[in-house]
């Protein structure tokens, strides 16, 4: 079931329930988490295909928080906090994704401004998989 490191979904609406059962199950996460965190990427993934921008950006939807509380924002940083959750493959993430994320905004930190894409100062730390 696994992809390139995320969980191969396509459209979140073809998913089954049981479908995201599993996963759920896989990340001890509850079906309707997962089923919110796919609705977003989804979100994302269409504003990336449609060159939308991302800077500066609040989202239509807040992801749901893994740990039952408020859900969580709707910026991009929340968008990535999401994609975390659902990689499957931690040293990957830690070493290529969050590594690459942070060359980009070290590359650029002249233009970047973290809060525009709601990144906290911590936001590698939070990104980091333990």
């Amino acid at each position: 079931m696994v992809k390139s490191g995320l969980y191969s979904v396509g459209s979140n609406t073809d998913l089954k329930l049981k479908e995201k059962k599993s996963i759920a199950k896989e990340i001890s996460q509850h079906h309707r988490n997962v089923s919110s965190w796919l609705h977003c990427l989804t979100i994302l993934r269409n504003s990336c295909a449609h060159y939308s921008r991302l800077y500066f950006k609040s989202f239509p939807t807040s992801p749901a928080d893994p740990n039952g509380q408020e859900p969580l924002g709707e910026s991009l940083f929340d968008y990535m906090r999401v994609m975390k959750y659902l990689h499957a493959d931690k040293d990957k993430w830690n070493n290529t994704f969050v590594t690459n994320i942070s060359s980009i905004i070290t590359e650029y930190s002249d233009s970047i401004k973290l809060e525009h894409i709601g990144f906290p100062l911590n936001w590698k730390q939070q990104l980091i998989k333990q």
